[in-house]
């Protein structure tokens, strides 16, 4: 019995190792994870950049605007030829109006993104808890085995009692006639007393 619980002791001992393997796997996938969230932020901080350069490029078609409407009032004459430079400006914002709203579909993606991530680290989190219950299955096993082990011992320790008992065996009531003094000894001593000191 004593090699069976040996043997269960070195599967429960391997079982704890295989659950260390998958604490490092999923440590592993953490960091994947986080790289990931580094990466989707790295491109958050292209797409503010992009966001910025149509700023300014806006700003840049807003004086241009102003400059034109200057040019207006000065060059009455020219006015047809302000118009026309007028429909490019117009044009040209309508270039920048399609460039804003692809940055905005831009960050759509980005959000959509930022949204997986957070999907994948629940998924994360799900399989550590399921990690931490297998541990938690792990360690009520080894209590199993701990207090297989106990009653083993206890066993164990009972035998060599009813041993000592078989090899000292003698009637209490020749122990109390012969021996008063040690009839309120431990049941073991009182019979050792009675076949050490008994008259043959």
């Amino acid at each position: 019995m004593n090699l069976d619980v040996y043997n269960m002791s070195l599967d429960v001992y391997n079982m704890s190792l295989d659950v260390y393997n998958m604490n490092l796997d999923v440590y592993n996938m953490s960091l994947d994870v986080y790289n990931m969230y580094l990466d989707v932020y790295n491109m958050s901080l292209d797409v503010y950049n992009m966001s910025l350069d149509v700023y300014n490029m806006n700003l840049d078609v807003y004086n241009m605007s102003l400059d034109v409407y200057n040019m207006n009032l000065d060059v009455y004459n020219m006015s047809l030829d302000v118009y026309n430079m007028s429909l490019d400006v117009y044009n040209m914002n309508l270039d920048v109006y399609n460039m804003s709203l692809d940055v905005y579909n831009m960050s759509l993606d980005v959000y959509n993104m930022n949204l997986d991530v957070y999907n994948m680290s629940l998924d994360v989190y799900n399989m550590y808890l399921d990690v931490y219950n297998m541990n938690l299955d792990v360690y009520n096993m080894s209590l199993d085995v701990y207090n297989m082990s106990l009653d083993v011992y206890n066993m164990n320790l009972d035998a060599y009692y009813m041993s000592l008992d078989a090899y000292y065996i003698c009637p209490n009531s020749v122990v109390i006639k012969l021996f008063p003094t040690y009839s309120h000894l431990h049941p073991i001593a009182a019979p050792k007393a009675c076949f050490l000191g008994k008259i043959s």
